[in-house]
């Protein structure tokens, strides 16, 4: 869902994205590692919720622990609320993109791909020297049109009828 929204506004800015729901497709851990080392990633966006927050962790960590040229931000509001605890108790993950992410992932994304500093970036948290650098918050988003339409991009990377909330009718 949110994550459509942040890669489509990337993709809308020049980046390659894929994009992966691993639990509605029912693919293990190590079918999400094939496909991104088949996409030759630099950048993981990695969506996580309160009652997943320690799968998701592990999971990032393993994929990092395995694309060693790859990067890990975190999203979501568990991820945004307790930036602090991650970064301190995780050091594989290097990223948190906090409260609304979609222009923070794609200034990441720039600035990974052209060696400027992370401190540039707004609504970041990240590591440096081993202390925990929160940058200043992103503005929200005023002009939504900004941001493409999520529908052509689960037409393009989910199946539908993966897709089940029981007071609406499918599709």
């Amino acid at each position: 869902g949110w994550l459509a929204y942040a890669a489509g506004y990337g993709e809308k800015k020049g980046h390659k994205i894929d994009l992966i729901d691993a639990v509605a497709d029912d693919i293990t851990i190590e079918q999400v590692l094939d496909r991104c080392q088949n996409f030759h990633a630099e950048l993981l966006v990695v969506g996580t919720s309160t009652p997943s927050i320690f799968s998701d962790i592990e999971k990032s960590i393993f994929l990092k622990n395995s694309l060693h040229n790859s990067k890990i931000v975190l999203v979501g509001t568990h991820a945004s609320s307790t930036a602090d605890e991650i970064l301190s108790e995780f050091d594989e993950i290097d990223f948190i993109a906090r409260r609304e992410f979609d222009k923070t992932i794609t200034h990441l994304a720039d600035v990974i791909s052209t060696d400027e500093k992370y401190d540039e970036v707004d609504g970041l948290s990240w590591r440096s020297n081993n202390e925990i650098i929160h940058n200043k918050d992103r503005a929200y988003i005023q002009d939504l049109d900004q941001i493409p339409f999520a529908s052509k991009l689960y037409k393009r990377f989910f199946n539908v009828e993966n897709y089940f909330y029981a007071h609406v009718p499918y599709p």
